[in-house]
């Protein structure tokens, strides 16, 4: 083999490794996403909602795709164990990664739901002033709110829990 094709070859190998490299590691990452989204899913709705966070923020790493989704799950999840302000800094992060007004119905509901039960725990601890903050900022997620989400034919999972959310508001402090 002479020194021209040996210099052709080892350009070609350089130019098409990384590619090569990089195609494989999307792959990887898609099916891995796929797979941890599915088992995300899966758990929550078995009721594992320890395995369902879990499996959400390993979906946090490198996802280009859906970002909002892994901190909606995760948020979501935590929610059900009763972990609220952390559930809060999850659901507060999908908010901030996503435009789509209809998206944002589902996560808008549950973290108005989430800082209502953060104030909730404040309350139960004598903690009034910081109570009612997390009250009042629950209004305004709902004040905030697009108005498809309150429309139970667009929307109608966030249509109910803003309204009993609202509804649970109303008769608390200033809220």
């Amino acid at each position: 083999m002479t020194t021209r094709r040996k210099k052709t070859r080892l350009v070609g190998m350089i130019v098409i490794l990384p590619a090569i490299l990089l195609t494989s590691f999307v792959g990887i990452k898609v099916a891995s996403m796929n797979y941890f989204a599915s088992n995300t899913t899966s758990s929550f709705g078995a009721g594992e909602y320890t395995n369902s966070q879990q499996n959400a923020d390993r979906q946090k790493v490198l996802n280009i795709f859906e970002p909002w989704l892994a901190y909606y799950n995760s948020g979501t999840s935590l929610l059900a164990l009763g972990a609220f302000q952390e559930s809060v800094t999850d659901l507060e992060r999908a908010l901030s990664l996503t435009e789509d007004p209809l998206v944002r119905c589902n996560i808008q509901a549950n973290l108005a739901v989430a800082l209502e039960q953060a104030g909730e725990e404040f309350f139960t601890d004598d903690q009034f002033d910081v109570g009612q903050e997390y009250f009042d900022r629950a209004q305004g997620v709902i004040d905030s709110t697009d108005e498809r989400c309150f429309d139970e034919e667009q929307s109608p999972d966030s249509a109910e829990s803003l309204s009993n959310t609202q509804e649970r508001l109303d008769g608390k402090g200033e809220g």
